[in-house]
């Protein structure tokens, strides 16, 4: 309900966010992440059981990780990859990769500089420490994210395959949000 009445503000006072690719992108994959990611999470739970036989809790937990990590990836790219696809005809291969590790990585970046950040009208030494490793940490995640020129591949597709894409996307997105929402049973009154 919020996420829909943001946009219907939005639009309300400039329907020419409508056009813009932010505005597309932000709420159509926010909207896959709601209506999806729970649907993928469970059926990720066939390949990767939130409670394996293994009584070791860090196990269980980079397991459980590694789940809700791959159904926000897929949630993500029902939204996505179809619009990419529709702007742009074509979407990098790499993408499905980096959006499973990225948003981690730069979260922890910003930890670090925050902390830092926090520290500094306290303790300059332990700050300065901080931002050394949040520095040596940002420089490491942007030569991760920087591939060699021959992994830099693309997918392209013709615009026709695109609109069928976008249109098979939305309609599942459409049918998430559709079973998410809960029914409401009328009682019919006899006399």
């Amino acid at each position: 309900n919020a996420l829909g009445g943001a946009c219907l503000v939005i639009i309300i006072l400039d329907p020419g966010y409508l056009l813009f690719l932010g505005f597309q992108f932000s709420f159509l994959i926010t909207a896959s992440i709601l209506a999806c990611y729970s649907f993928f999470d469970r059926k990720l739970l066939y390949f990767l059981p939130s409670t394996p036989p293994s009584p070791n809790f860090l196990y269980n937990k980079v397991r459980n990780l590694v789940r809700q990590g791959c159904a926000l990836n897929i949630a993500v790219s029902v939204g996505g990859i179809p619009l990419s696809l529709v702007h742009f005809g074509q979407f990098p291969i790499l993408s499905l990769v980096y959006n499973f590790f990225i948003p981690t990585f730069v979260s922890l970046s910003l930890m670090l500089f925050l902390t830092a950040l926090l520290l500094l009208p306290i303790t300059s030494y332990l700050s300065s420490l901080l931002f050394k490793i949040c520095d040596t940490w940002t420089t490491f995640v942007l030569h991760l994210i920087t591939p060699p020129k021959s992994l830099t591949n693309w997918i392209e597709f013709s615009p026709f395959f695109s609109k069928v894409t976008l249109f098979i996307g939305l309609t599942f997105l459409l049918w998430r949000i559709f079973l998410s929402v809960p029914q409401t049973k009328k009682k019919l009154a006899i006399e």
